[in-house]
């Protein structure tokens, strides 16, 4: 059976938010600090873990700030699985205020 291109969206979008979350808990950071981090709502970064995947203006902050490729958040496969960094995000400093 063939499966139609608006199944495949919605997979493929369920798949990203997957992904998100999975990142941010393998992280061990809350909702709330990465939301912070990205200067947006703690409800507007539900909703990218829960049923709309990140904004493209969102994809490489969050990207260094999970420590882990745009490829893989898009296609759930990377060789590395890191990106190399010249240097950090550091998500303490971010919420100490």
């Amino acid at each position: 059976m063939m499966i139609g291109a608006e199944d495949r969206a919605l997979r493929y979008r369920k798949e990203i938010c997957a992904r998100t979350k999975a990142a941010r808990i393998k992280a061990h950071y809350s909702q709330a600090k990465v939301a912070k981090a990205l200067g947006i709502s703690l409800e507007a970064y539900k909703t990218y873990e829960k049923r709309s995947p990140l904004p493209h203006y969102l994809i490489e902050p969050w990207t260094m700030i999970m420590h882990v490729s745009v490829e893989w958040l898009i296609t759930g496969s990377d060789v590395s699985n890191v990106i190399p960094m010249t240097g950090k995000i550091n998500l303490n400093s971010a919420n100490s205020t």
